[in-house]
């Protein structure tokens, strides 16, 4: 379901920066977020008008007797 609902956002012009590590967030004078994040060794930063910051999981079912 993540990923149709991550395919849906993207046809909707939403930006996705997977596997990053945000290093800092700056609000600029013109109310946008100042981003700067890691992605592997490299340093990247970009603006945005909004930030989601999620963290993925695994999903713990094995104790819940679904057998």
């Amino acid at each position: 379901m993540a990923e149709r609902i991550g395919d849906y956002m993207k046809l909707h012009g939403v930006k996705f920066i997977r596997g990053s590590v945000p290093t800092n967030i700056v609000l600029g004078e013109n109310g946008k977020k100042k981003v700067t994040w890691k992605l592997g060794n490299e340093e990247h930063s970009d603006e945005f008008d909004t930030i989601l910051l999620a963290i993925g999981r695994t999903a713990d079912t094995k104790n819940m007797g679904l057998e």
